[in-house]
């Protein structure tokens, strides 16, 4: 008599293929694994070899094509915020050609481009005052006034006091007063016109007098500051340990703004531009006669001392 077989056991027929199809699998992802793991390796030991040793293929060359000139890998280049140059002025070729068609503008620029690159030779001055004297000829007001200070000082001509005055008087008609502030602005600047804080001052003053400007004596109300802003303390006069003191000039217009702001005098040049910069930002309730606003001229010391902040002086000065 055969025993009877046991349900349990019954049920374990498929049991070798199954067996199978496990190892199998794990033989696959054993497999999947293990090549991912290579693929990583083969990543980080290229990542370690030197930059030199690595080249990447050249696309030019899986097209057929020559292939293309590569920067040497010991020579790499950083790009950073602003290292890209600003785009290159007028050539002095390109400028020649537009002021000889009677551009004024850019035979100041050419003029202002021999001078500095001349060092101060005679020959090269000469050439300059002649392309500045080109432009004035063309009526432009600012080419005038440059014509004017270089026979006042002798700068590429022989000095010539009748000539220069001749000149600033022809400046004068040709222009207004909106032109004066940027006649005494391109030499406060230097800009298009040889730097000049005297020859500044006077174009200023000639433009606040012709714009009506009055005096604080001359006000039923004088303008008052609503906003100042302090003065930069030269970083090296205040290594050095230098103070100092810059009477300021400006005018305060219908509406408030500082227009016109130039050094009258100073104890130390270095502290002027820092003193028009902040003097520049100022602003006010601007000054009323019979009730209007009107231009006032003013004048205002600031003082630049190592025991604090520069500083305006406490009353502003008026006249001129």
């Amino acid at each position: 008599m055969k025993p009877e077989i046991e349900p349990q056991f019954a049920t374990r027929s498929g049991s070798p293929r199954r067996f199978v199809l496990i190892a199998v699998g794990c033989m696959l992802w054993l497999g999947l694994v293990g090549g991912f793991l290579a693929f990583q390796w083969s990543n980080f030991s290229r990542m370690r070899q030197a930059p030199a040793a690595r080249r990447a293929p050249n696309p030019a060359t899986q097209r057929g094509q020559p292939p293309l000139e590569r920067a040497p890998a010991t020579a790499p280049i950083t790009v950073s915020v602003g290292s890209v140059p600003p785009p290159p002025g007028p050539t002095p070729s390109e400028l020649e050609a537009k002021a000889r068609a009677g551009d004024a503008a850019a035979a100041l620029q050419l003029a202002q481009m021999i001078e500095r690159q001349s060092a101060g030779q005679g020959g090269a001055m000469k050439v300059a005052f002649e392309w500045r004297l080109r432009a004035a000829e063309t009526g432009d007001a600012m080419a005038m006034a440059g014509v004017a200070y270089a026979y006042r000082r002798g700068l590429g001509v022989e000095p010539d006091a009748e000539r220069a005055e001749s000149w600033t008087k022809r400046a004068v008609t040709a222009s207004d007063a909106d032109r004066w502030s940027r006649i005494g602005r391109a030499f406060q600047t230097g800009v298009n016109l040889p730097r000049d804080s005297r020859e500044a001052a006077a174009w200023y003053r000639r433009a606040a007098g012709s714009a009506g400007a009055l005096d604080l004596g001359q006000l039923d109300t004088t303008p008052r500051a609503v906003f100042q802003a302090r003065p930069r303390y030269p970083f090296e006069l205040r290594r050095r340990g230098v103070g100092g003191e810059v009477v300021i000039d400006f005018l305060v217009d219908q509406d408030g703004i500082v227009q016109n702001a130039y050094p009258v005098r100073s104890t130390e040049a270095g502290f002027e531009a820092a003193a028009i910069e902040a003097v520049s930002q100022w602003r006010f309730e601007p000054g009323r006669k019979n009730g209007a606003p009107v231009i006032t001229h003013m004048q205002v010391p600031i003082i630049f001392s190592m025991d604090e902040s520069p500083r305006p002086a406490p009353k502003a000065m008026g006249g001129r």
